[in-house]
Order: structure tokens, then C-alpha cells, then sequence
């Protein structure tokens, strides 16, 4: 409706014309309405329109919404689902997290722990620090140590060598002791047997190398008087033992150096067993040959042959066959073995007599003829006489009781005969040794079945009279079972009477000595004969065969010729010119003296020294009437040859013999040199 103006006020209008107003207003309003009306329908057009439009989009949005509402149901659902999986994913997380957290707790506790660990560490490491620096100054203060300690182990090291060195010196020095001592401890005595004068020299060697040890029931062979064989026999090991010293079954001994020397062992033999109760037969000088004996359990008849030359075994080819047997006897006459008696492979005592000839190699068996053939025994004595070609058979064990009968066999008629004798009977006795030198007969050692003999006897076979010339018996020496002895200090054995005169026992003890104190084994051959020197092997406590005692007669004969030769030799010295043995050395000089001959010294006009190097040059070193002379300028530890030239006043001249000399090494001092003869 439009809106009402306001009346003015004025003077009052009549009803007319307040009726006309009023119509002219109420057409106002009329106009004014239907044109609000119009305005209206207008309007209402218009919304209904819009409403027809609103209608559709209603429509249209409830299609949307229906839609949207299916959607979000779906979203809802599948959120839903999320939401529960999420929950549970929530939950699995929560409880990780309370499993996290829990670690995360013990986490923390171990990093508490840690870090407690960690601050002691810290101290440790700040202690270790502490020890590092105190380590660096340690080890610089072991460096200094250590170079030190490198000087004082250089000269620890130094002074080892010196030691050894003294050691070595000393060991040798005590070696020379020891053997001059036994080279001292010799004697040369004149005593009266069979009323006549004989000479007794008694000489003790040490023995060196591969030293063997003492056995029983084996074989010692003298070869030519320069080597000493010793072969099988039983040890203390038994019998599969036996040679057990240095592991041999052979030891050799040479009578030059005094060695035991390397030799072959035959492997064949020591596989099947080793040897024992054989015998060993000296031929040719180098040679010796061994025959029969036990090996293992059984009995042999083998024949071998050991050669010193070559040092090696030789098993010749042997024609016809010799029985089998032990603890027989053997020897050589001419080129030919006899083998006489033993225990046979029944165990039997025989008392056949057999030969080997060594030119052809053949083995026959001796017939013999007289009534005085031995009778069967074993270990009996059997030597040779190769100026008459006698065999002689002493002694021995017939099954009974010991024998000490004397046999004689001419091997040019094969007769036997067996004197009687007299004189001082040796004890009945077996495994002894014999020897015949001229017309007597040696024996030495044996047993009687319980000890070792220790005596010497001697038999004139002219005369058929016994002496003795050593005698140990009496003091209780020898190898008792015990393996003990009485004597303490005498030595080998006494002289007894018998025949001799101006030698009593204690010099006779003093002069063969040595043996005291030993155990020697009862069946063992310590002794073996080479012309008049019996050789004598001695063991020492530890059973080590060491130790070589040579006793040498020297028969009546013997000494005539040696007057002779004195006599002789004291003409020639009486003119001759000698350079000393003994010689001042230093390490680069040698001062040598020589004698003057006794006859025609005054006659000498000069005397030349001349000198020689081993590269062969020969000087003049010296020209005078000097004997005394120092020559300087040497080389040191070389050897140099001097000899003396005398001049007489007519022109005539001799030579002294020449000798070598040797200068001391650098650095030692002066001493004196023993001279080396050169011829």
C-alpha cells in the first residue's frame, strides 16, 4: 500500500469534498493496490518459477542426495571397516608400543647401565692411558734394557764359547791326563823265569771312538799285531742282545791310534741272530776267520770271513761239510784252519778234529793216531807252532770238572801225545788263550766256572816245566758272579815265586795292575796273544771295554839282541847330530836347539839351520857356531821342517834328522812345541 501523505492542516473541508478526497484516495490506494496485485502475481509468477526450478533442482538433489547417501553408506561402511581395521592396527600398535615401551624401559635400564659401564670405562680408559704412558716409558726403559741385555747375552754368548772352549781345552786336557797317566803307569821290569833273565813291559791305552760294551762267550782275534777284533758273544741283553755296546756285534780295534773303528756289521748274520760261543781265527794277518757257534737257538757250521783291508765280510764258497757245534777250539798252521772239539748239536762233547784248507777251500776231517788223544772237552786253548807244525791243546771242560792237560799234535806224522809237566801248575781252567812264541807256551784268562781268571803262565815245552808269571788268583781278583773284587788298589795281579826271583808280588801288582776293582764277566775273552805281547781288554764300570793293557815278554834271547843293539846304537849316537824334540813356539816364531856330536865337537867349524814350509821352499835361516836359534816373522798355526847341517873343519859334513814344528794360533802365547819326526 502506498504510503499515506500527510494532511496539511487547513480549514475543514466540506463532506464532499472530504468524500471526493476520500474517493480520489481510496482510487489512489485502488491503483496503488492493483498495481501492488499486479506486482504481485508478478512476483508470485516469478516464485513459482522459481519454485518449479527449485522443484527440479530439489528433485534433482534428492537424486544426488540419494546418491551421496548410497556413496557415503558405502564410504561409511568401507570407513567402518578402516575404522575397525584401524582399531585393530590401533590396538596391535598399542600393545607394540607397550612391548616398544617396555623395551624402550630396558632399553633404558641398559643404557643406565651403559652409561655406569661407560663412566667405568672411562675410568679404565683413563687408567689404561695412564698404563699406556707408563707402558711407552717401560718399553723405552726394557729398549734400554733389552740393548743391554743384547750386550750382556753377547757377551754371555762369548763367554759360552770361552767356556766351551775351556771345557773342550779341559775335556782334552783330562783326556791327556788320563791317557798319560796310563801311559805313566807303565812298567818295564826284569825278572828271572826259568833261570834266565826276562824283560816284562807293561803299557795301558785308552781306547777311543765307538767304544763297545763287555759280553760273554765271544771272540778276540789279533790280525797281524795291528788290529785287535772283537766278535758276538752274549750282553746284557740276552742273547738277541749281545754286542749291545755302540749296537754292534763287531768292534775293531786299532793297535796304531788305539780307536775302536767303523766296520761293516753283516746285516745278513745279525738278522738271523747274534753269534756266540764261535771261533775266530787269525789268517794272513788281515784276515779272520769265524766258524760255527750259536745263533739264536740252533747251531751253525757257517764260515765267514772278516777282512781289516777293506773292513767289510766276505761268506766264502766253502766244498764238503763240518758239523755243527759251539764252545770248540781253532787255529791257523800255514794257510790252513784246524777246528778241534766243542758241544755238538746233541749236545755232546766231542774232541774231532777237522781242517779247512784255504787254497782249495775244502773241508776234511783229520785223522789222527796215538793213544793220547784228547779226550772230548769244550773250551779248551788250541794254538800253532809254525816252526815245528805242532798244534797244541790245553785245557778245557770234559762234562766233569776243568782240565789243565797239555796235547801235542805233529801235524807231519797226525800223532798226538800228551806230556806231563811240572813247575807251577796253572788252575784247571777253560775259554782261556794261548800262544806259542819259540818253545814256550803262553796262556792267560779263562775260567774255572764260577770267575774270571786274571794269571799268566808260561810253559817250557822242552822242558815241559810250568812258571807263573802273573798271578791274581790270590788276592780274590777276577769276575766272580757277583761281579765284585777284593783287591783295592794293587792292580792286575802279583808275581809269584816259581822261579821268580828278585820280583815281589806288590811290584808284580804294581807292574800288570789295572784289573782291580772290575767285574769281569766269567765268560767273557778278555785276552788274546800276538807272538810274546798278550793284549788285555778292560772294562770299566758303565761295562765299556775302554781300555787296552799290553804285557811284552821279552825272552832271554830277546835281550842278548837288544845289547847288541844298544851297543851298536850307543857307537853311532856318539857321533851324531840331534835336533831337540822340544822346540819354544809362539804365533809367529820358533825357537829351535840342537846337541853337538859327543865325538869331534870341537872340530865343527859352523853349523847351518835350514827351514822348509809345506809349499816345498827351503832357506837358510841361520850360519854360526850357535845351538840355540829363534826364527821370527812365521806364520801362525803353520807347521815348518828344520834341520841341521854340522861343517867340520876339513870340509866333511853330517846332517842332523829333520823334524816338524808347528807356530801357536794368533793370540796364544808362547810355549813349547813336542817336534814330529820327518826322517
Amino acid at each position: 500500500m502506498p504510503p499515506k501523505k500527510d494532511a496539511k492542516k487547513g480549514p475543514d473541508l466540506t463532506p464532499e469534498e472530504k468524500m471526493a478526497l476520500i474517493e480520489q484516495t481510496l482510487e489512489g490506494e485502488k491503483n496503488n493496490l492493483t498495481v501492488e496485485l499486479t506486482f504481485q502475481k508478478d512476483k508470485l509468477k516469478q516464485m513459482r518459477e522459481e519454485n518449479y526450478v527449485l522443484n527440479s533442482e530439489v528433485t534433482l538433489l534428492k537424486g544426488k542426495l540419494n546418491k551421496q547417501s548410497l556413496d557415503a553408506d558405502d564410504i561409511l561402511t568401507h570407513k567402518q571397516r578402516e575404522i575397525s581395521q584401524k582399531v585393530e592396527r590401533v590396538n596391535g600398535l598399542e600393545a607394540r608400543v607397550k612391548e616398544l615401551e617396555a623395551v624402550c624401559r630396558e632399553r633404558d635400564d641398559t643404557i643406565k647401565s651403559l652409561e655406569t659401564e661407560r663412566k667405568e670405562s672411562r675410568k679404565k680408559l683413563d687408567q689404561a692411558a695412564q698404563l699406556a704412558s707408563e707402558k711407552a716409558m717401560l718399553e723405552e726403559a726394557v729398549r734400554r734394557q733389552d740393548a743391554v741385555i743384547g750386550r750382556q747375552d753377547e757377551e754371555m754368548e762369548r763367554l759360552k764359547r770361552l767356556q766351551l772352549e775351556l771345557e773342550e781345552a779341559m775335556a782334552k786336557t783330562q783326556q791327556e791326563n788320563e791317557e798319560f797317566i796310563l801311559k805313566a803307569s807303565g812298567t818295564t821290569k826284569l825278572t828271572i823265569l826259568f833261570g834266565e833273565p826276562w824283560l816284562l813291559t807293561r803299557s795301558r791305552h785308552r781306547l777311543h771312538g765307538e767304544v763297545p760294551t763287555d759280553r760273554e762267550e765271544n771272540t778276540l782275534t789279533n790280525l797281524g799285531g795291528r788290529h785287535l777284533v772283537l766278535y758276538g758273544g752274549i750282553g746284557r741283553g740276552g742273547a738277541d742282545g749281545g754286542a749291545n755296546g755302540a749296537g754292534r756285534e763287531l768292534g775293531v780295534v786299532s793297535l796304531d791310534t788305539f780307536n775302536w773303528e767303523k766296520a761293516a756289521q753283516h746285516k745278513q748274520l745279525t738278522q738271523s741272530g747274534l753269534r756266540s760261543g764261535h771261533s775266530g781265527t787269525s789268517v794272513a794277518k788281515n784276515k779272520m776267520v769265524t766258524f760255527g757257534g750259536r745263533r739264536g737257538n740252533g747251531l751253525t757250521n757257517e764260515v765267514h770271513i772278516f777282512n781289516t783291508d777293506s773292513m767289510k765280510w766276505i761268506t766264502p764258497a766253502v766244498k764238503g761239510t763240518c758239523s755243527h757245534r759251539e764252545c770248540h777250539a781253532s787255529c791257523a798252521l800255514r794257510e790252513k784252519v784246524y777246528v778241534m772239539g766243542g758241544i755238538s748239536e746233541d749236545g755232546d762233547l766231542t774232541s774231532d778234529l777237522w781242517l779247512l784248507d784255504f787254497d782249495t777251500m775244502q773241508w776234511s776231517m783229520v785223522s789222527t793216531y796215538g793213544q793220547a788223544a784228547p779226550c772230548p772237552r769244550r773250551g779248551h786253548a788250541m794254538c800253532g807252532s809254525q816252526e815245528d807244525r805242532k798244534i797244541i791243546v790245553c785245557g778245557g771242560f770234559d762234562g766233569d770238572t776243568h782240565l789243565m792237560d797239555v796235547c801235542v799234535l805233529e801235524t807231519d806224522r797226525l800223532t798226538w801225545s800228551c806230556p806231563s809237566t811240572t813247575g807251577m801248575q796253572p788252575p784247571p781252567r777253560e775259554g782261556h788263550s794261548a800262544s806259542m812264541v819259540s818253545k814256550y807256551l803262553f796262556i792267560a784268562g779263562g775260567t774255572d766256572g764260577h770267575r774270571q781268571m786274571v794269571d799268566v803262565y808260561a810253559l817250557d815245552t822242552e822242558s815241559m816245566v810250568w812258571e807263573c808269571i802273573t798271578d791274581g788268583s790270590e788276592n780274590g781278583l777276577g769276575g766272580d758272579p757277583s761281579g765284585s773284587n777284593n783287591l783295592g788298589s794293587g792292580g792286575l795281579s802279583q808275581m809269584s815265586g816259581g822261579g821268580a826271583a828278585g820280583t815281589s808280588g806288590a811290584d808284580m801288582v804294581h807292574m800288570v795292575g789295572g784289573m782291580a776293582g772290575l767285574g769281569l764277566k766269567p765268560r767273557s775273552r778278555y785276552y788274546e796273544f800276538h807272538g810274546s805281547r798278550l793284549f788285555m781288554l778292560k772294562p770299566d764300570r758303565d761295562e765299556r771295554l775302554n781300555e787296552l793293557e799290553i804285557l811284552e815278554f821279552a825272552l832271554p834271547e830277546d835281550i842278548e839282541g837288544m845289547k847288541l843293539a844298544r851297543m851298536r846304537g850307543d857307537e853311532e849316537a856318539s857321533d851324531r847330530l840331534e835336533l831337540l824334540d822340544v822346540a819354544n813356539t809362539s804365533p809367529n816364531s820358533i825357537e829351535v836347539s840342537w846337541r853337538p856330536p859327543s865325538k869331534n865337537a870341537d872340530r865343527v867349524h859352523h853349523y847351518k839351520l835350514m827351514m822348509a814350509t809345506n809349499t816345498g821352499v827351503v832357506k837358510e835361516v841361520c850360519q854360526g857356531k850357535y845351538e840355540r836359534f829363534k826364527v821370527t816373522g812365521l806364520r801362525a798355526n803353520a807347521e815348518y821342517i828344520f834341520c841341521v847341517k854340522a861343517v867340520y873343519d876339513d870340509g866333511k859334513h853330517i846332517w842332523s834328522e829333520s823334524k816338524a814344528f808347528c807356530t801357536r794360533y794368533g793370540g796364544g802365547s808362547g810355549g813349547a812345541a813336542a817336534a814330529v819326526a820327518t826322517g
